[in-house]
């Protein structure tokens, strides 16, 4: 009979860099049905993600968790919960600054912004009438 051979056990840095790869792979998916208006497959992906969070470090567990806040927000927007999306975002903000990321900065202020209230054309009209005095 053959002897089964024992598995040597795993680095830890290649715990790490699996649930890196696997979290980012489920993360991407719920981007995906974030962009397909499928906000309940995307929390569910998302949150499939979760439990790969727990092995990681910094920078990739700070992105994730970015990543995580930027998913939560997109669900509630397409939800029409409007004041979630703003708390979620604003925090996916506060965490992308401190991670030193702009362009990602830039894109969760920029979503942010979809929630800021259009100027109504009254409005517009008034501030340009007293802009000539």
């Amino acid at each position: 009979m053959e002897r089964i051979r024992q598995r040597e056990p795993v680095p830890p840095e290649a715990v790490r860099e699996n649930s890196h790869n696997i979290a980012n792979l489920l993360q991407n998916m719920a981007y995906c049905h974030i962009r397909l208006n499928q906000p309940d497959d995307a929390k569910r992906r998302a949150e499939e993600a979760l439990p790969y969070l727990a092995d990681l470090r910094n920078p990739e567990l700070l992105s994730h968790r970015v990543s995580d806040l930027e998913l939560r927000g997109a669900v509630a927007f397409l939800r029409g919960e409007h004041k979630r999306a703003r708390d979620v975002w604003t925090a996916a903000l506060t965490l992308a600054f401190e991670d030193g990321d702009r362009e990602r900065t830039a894109a969760i202020a920029n979503n942010l912004h979809l929630l800021s209230p259009a100027p109504s054309v009254a409005s517009q009209a008034e501030r340009r009438g007293s802009d000539d005095r």
